[in-house]
């Protein structure tokens, strides 16, 4: 757990975002897509930076896969996922660039959870976290499963 006092400088003029829309159906349930966008509101072009996201596993059920940038992760229930400039580019003065994106199904998670109300409850409660490292600072971002469609 992070130490609540443990304050991160946000890079001034950068931001990170989670946002999720709905993308259709596969088996007949719903499939959501989760996107990350790194904003750029400086002069400067960031050439440099590292992706961190995690997710929670069971949104990933419904395709039972291994994916490409999946670490190690040391939390149970959690799925970790790195990526850097190298895959993405250069994100431009003024400018954003779509990141990492991931397809995620709830139907499959609450199934996962016993399929039932509570069962959705603790879906919809579900953390999705990034952060990006951009020159020695940490930007982050944190939204629940509910927020997320919330936003929509």
């Amino acid at each position: 757990m992070r130490n609540p006092r443990l304050r991160i400088k946000k890079p001034s003029g950068i931001e990170l975002r989670l946002t999720s829309k709905a993308v259709g159906q596969q088996e007949g349930h719903a499939i959501s897509r989760l996107q990350t966008t790194l904003v750029n509101e400086t002069n400067h072009p960031i050439e440099k930076y590292h992706l961190e996201l995690r997710l929670p596993s069971s949104i990933l059920k419904h395709w039972n896969s291994t994916y490409p940038n999946e670490v190690p992760c040391n939390e149970p229930g959690i799925r970790c996922f790195r990526f850097d400039h190298l895959g993405f580019g250069t994100v431009r003065p003024r400018d954003q660039r779509d990141l990492a994106s991931y397809d995620y199904c709830t139907r499959c998670a609450i199934d996962d959870k016993g399929g039932e109300h509570v069962a959705a409850i603790l879906v919809s409660e579900s953390r999705v976290g990034a952060r990006v490292f951009v020159n020695g600072e940490e930007c982050r971002v944190e939204k629940t499963i509910k927020q997320l469609a919330m936003e929509r």
